[in-house]
């Protein structure tokens, strides 16, 4: 999943933005009440980076759109 989201990232920008923002922000709540990551820290980093680079990659595509 990790490295379909790099793809779409880079390919697509909008469509990684949200899966790297999930990877990077859900938690859920366990029984007792507490709210935990859902995913480990490694896979959190890989969401950030995947949320950034598909940042990046569309306003690099906004802005070639709008100037043309």
């Amino acid at each position: 999943w990790i490295t379909l989201a790099y793809i779409l990232a880079i390919l697509g920008g909008l469509l990684g933005v949200m899966i790297g923002y999930a990877f990077w922000t859900t938690k859920r709540t366990l029984p007792n009440g507490d709210k935990i990551h859902a995913y480990d820290k490694s896979t959190r980093r890989h969401g950030r980076t995947i949320f950034l680079i598909g940042a990046v990659v569309l306003t690099i595509a906004f802005v070639v759109t709008m100037t043309l």
